[in-house]
């Protein structure tokens, strides 16, 4: 099995996963302290269960369709998804000491993971990281994506002397929703003496890397690599305009 797997057949799958384990977590009791519970806690759990069951098969059915029925040979994604089953089970079960403790954690985490690398737009060809514009003295002028004012400007003489720095972000293809997406931006610029950040969120930046391009900033299935590139022609005229676009796999300057 490649990696080729539609992310939505590899989504669905894991969403069926989960309804498996909510609908085992729901079962559970009703074999093992069946004379605890109710007729009525009873009746109630195998309507759930049941509920959960059926989309649960319906999900993982949706998952076959869409991969073309190669998703289950794929014992990567499917060793991924095991702990969804564990996790479900395990917060049905123990909803106070592991389900509610889980919804709160998985939701910070995925506040955080948007926070920090979903802001940055997509790779995808032609995307705007910034602009450049050189002025009638001479001097360039540099924006962030959309950003109303330039965050940079240098005179021309020290135009050569400049790097700009992008980072780029790829996530592993088992990685639900954004897993198999690169995501890009602009970093900032290095001159020889300081190093200008282009967002707020400098410490953020610090640890995704330095302007030379190591990277320092470790998450499972996440790669996160600093590109360095200078202008095209730093000798430009006044009046020149520049987009800088992701083009081939990497930052470019483009009239």
């Amino acid at each position: 099995m490649t990696s080729n797997v539609a992310p939505f057949a590899r989504d669905v799958l894991y969403l069926s996963f989960l309804f498996f384990g909510v609908s085992l977590g729901a079962a559970f009791p009703l074999v093992f302290f069946r004379r605890q519970i109710t007729r009525g806690g009873r009746a109630r759990r195998r309507v759930v269960g049941a509920f959960f069951f059926t989309f649960g098969v319906i999900s993982g059915t949706t998952a076959f369709v869409f991969s073309a029925g190669t998703i289950f040979s794929d014992a990567q994604l499917l060793t991924v998804s095991l702990p969804f089953i564990v996790l479900a089970f395990a917060g049905v079960i123990f909803p106070r000491i592991v389900g509610f403790p889980l919804c709160v954690a998985l939701g910070s985490a995925l506040i955080l993971f948007s926070w920090t690398f979903l802001v940055f737009p997509e790779a995808r060809e032609g995307v705007l990281l910034g602009r450049a514009r050189v002025g009638s003295s001479g001097e360039a002028r540099f924006w962030f994506e959309s950003d109303p004012s330039p965050v940079f400007s240098v005179v021309a003489a020290d135009r050569s002397l400049l790097r700009f720095a992008a980072v780029r972000i790829d996530f592993d293809r088992r990685i639900p929703l954004v897993g198999a997406t690169t995501r890009v931006a602009l970093r900032g610029i290095a001159s020889e003496s300081n190093f200008l950040s282009f967002r707020s969120r400098r410490s953020l930046f610090e640890l995704l890397g330095d302007p030379d391009g190591r990277s320092f900033f470790i998450v499972p299935g996440v790669s996160i690599q600093t590109v360095t590139f200078a202008m095209s022609d730093p000798n430009e005229a006044p009046g020149a305009r520049f987009d800088i676009l992701w083009a081939n796999g990497r930052p470019r300057f483009s009239r």
